[in-house]
């Protein structure tokens, strides 16, 4: 079956379409069929139409199951232009019929506006822009066959009855229809575009299914024995055995590559040579199974990651005496888990950061604050909270635009990166023009000098500001802390900055307001 719903909604549309023109050409056939005086090649246009039509039903279908998208649509085309042939046949009848010189005829006939039909038509079973192409080049044929039977017959005299209304019809409203249709490429492409997203994320979805199913994939293979075994005795005398099955995983033959350790060392990647080794002889010390995985350059697919493992034999006196293993591709399932760990990751990172500013997010901000908070308590350390709000920034907006806005709130962002640096401090933008910030070990006063550096940073900046008293942007900024073990809780230290950046504005902005220096009353 055809898995698009468009291409499907298309495929009834064009059976529909093929019954329908095979019913009406049926039909012509047998109204000919009993008149006085039949034309042979009517008679055998509408026929043929008539039993192509109706075969093309089925076929159409058949090209469905298939998932042949390019044949469907040249069907299609076939079927809109046997459509097309009848119609101008109708047309040409019309224009060049004895009757037209008969003043008491209109010659303006029904079948004109059967040209609208046909460039919907063509929308219906075709790909916009094709169907626009095939509308553009009907109306052409039309406007071709028509003009000069207007001019034998008529000479464009406008005060003939139906002269005037049929070149308005022609020359006019099938234009303006069709230019009208110029819209659908583009919904056509956006309805294209959702279900290419879509399809990437059912792509990522089953991924992540195949992921699951490689690795039970991979246990099946091993119980299976699917995978290379090798044998070393220690003797006297020392022997070396690897099985078939190691040499292809490898791409080497028995001639190539003698079986023994110095020679599979000498294939370990670099970084791996040393370190493999190191940990094999590691767990052989402490036990008798050995679990290593590491990357052996393969004859002709490169390095690729390998699994080995081994269980020892030893004697009476725990010598080891044998050791024996396999020796397992497990390249694809180690590099799909390093991609799904480096996804991770990531996915965890962006989850903690504003996309705008790249500074962490209100998420991040609150987690930390409360584990900031609870270390400081203890062990009874003071730590400052600053909250900051860029003055007048919604007229900023509403004046420069909100590209602008996001530029500024960038360069704010870099800003207090540089101002507050230390590994422990913690900067977020809590949302919109807010910004929090985290100082563990700070009193209220080193909380209040940082943002004041930040503050004097920011003025010395200069960010034009029309609509603020400055002409520049400014911020306000309120401060609070932790100084002695009875200290608030973290709610409670965020409301108290919170009062004192309310207290900021409220003595005019562009300014830093200690909580308890007027805060706290004002609140």
């Amino acid at each position: 079956m055809i898995p698009d719903p468009i291409d499907r909604v298309r495929l009834r549309t064009l059976q529909a379409a093929m019954t329908l023109i095979g019913l009406l050409a049926l039909g012509g056939t047998a109204t000919m069929l009993a008149l006085p005086r039949v034309d042979p090649l009517e008679l055998l246009l509408f026929g043929g139409s008539a039993v192509a039509c109706l075969v093309l039903v089925p076929v159409a279908g058949l090209l469905a199951g298939r998932g042949d998208r390019a044949a469907l649509e040249r069907l299609a085309m076939l079927g809109v232009g046997l459509g097309c042939v009848l119609l101008l046949q109708r047309i040409i009848a019309t224009l060049y019929s004895p009757m037209f010189d008969d003043p008491r005829v209109d010659f303006f006939r029904l079948h004109f506006a059967c040209s609208v039909t046909l460039y919907l038509a063509a929308v219906a079973v075709m790909r916009a822009r094709r169907a626009l192409q095939f509308s553009w080049l009907l109306w052409a044929v039309i406007v071709a066959v028509t003009l000069p039977g207007l001019w034998q017959h008529s000479h464009f005299d406008l005060g003939r009855p139906g002269v005037a209304s049929l070149l308005i019809w022609l020359l006019v409203a099938n234009p303006l229809f069709i230019l009208m249709m110029h819209a659908l490429p583009k919904y056509e492409e956006q309805i294209d575009q959702h279900a290419a997203a879509v399809e990437e994320m059912r792509g990522r979805t089953e991924l992540l299914e195949k992921l699951a199913d490689s690795e039970r994939r991979f246990n099946l293979v091993v119980q299976g024995l699917d995978v290379g075994v090798w044998d070393r005795w220690a003797g006297p005398p020392e022997r070396r055995w690897w099985s078939p099955r190691f040499y292809e995983l490898i791409g080497y033959s028995p001639d190539e590559l003698a079986a023994n350790e110095d020679h599979l060392k000498a294939l370990l990647h670099p970084d791996d040579r040393e370190r493999a080794w190191e940990e094999g002889e590691a767990q052989l010390k402490h036990g008798d199974v050995m679990d290593v995985d590491f990357r052996l350059r393969t004859k002709h697919r490169g390095y690729r990651w390998f699994n080995s493992r081994a269980h020892a034999e030893r004697d009476a006196g725990g010598r080891m005496v044998r050791l024996a293993g396999s020796i397992a591709d497990i390249h694809d399932k180690r590099t799909a888990e390093d991609a799904l760990h480096t996804a991770q990751a990531e996915l965890t990172r962006l989850s903690y950061r504003d996309p705008l500013t790249d500074l962490h997010n209100r998420r991040y901000f609150e987690e930390h604050f409360q584990r900031e908070w609870e270390r400081a308590r203890r062990n009874r350390q003071p730590l400052a909270v600053v909250l900051i709000d860029l003055d007048h920034f919604k007229a900023y907006n509403d004046q420069y635009g909100h590209p602008a806005g996001d530029q500024a709130l960038v360069k704010v962002a870099q800003l207090l990166s540089r101002c507050v640096n230390r590994a422990t401090d913690i900067v977020a933008r809590l949302g919109g023009e807010e910004f929090g910030i985290v100082l563990p070990g700070a009193l209220a006063a080193g909380g209040e000098e940082v943002a004041k550096r930040i503050l004097t940073q920011l003025v010395a900046t200069e960010i034009p500001h029309a609509g603020a008293p400055h002409r520049i942007m400014t911020l306000s900024a309120g401060v609070a802390a932790i100084e002695a073990p009875e200290g608030p809780g973290p709610s409670e230290l965020f409301e108290q900055a919170d009062q004192a950046l309310y207290e900021a504005k409220r003595r005019g902005r562009n300014g830093v307001v200690r909580f308890g220096d007027g805060a706290a009353a004002a609140a």
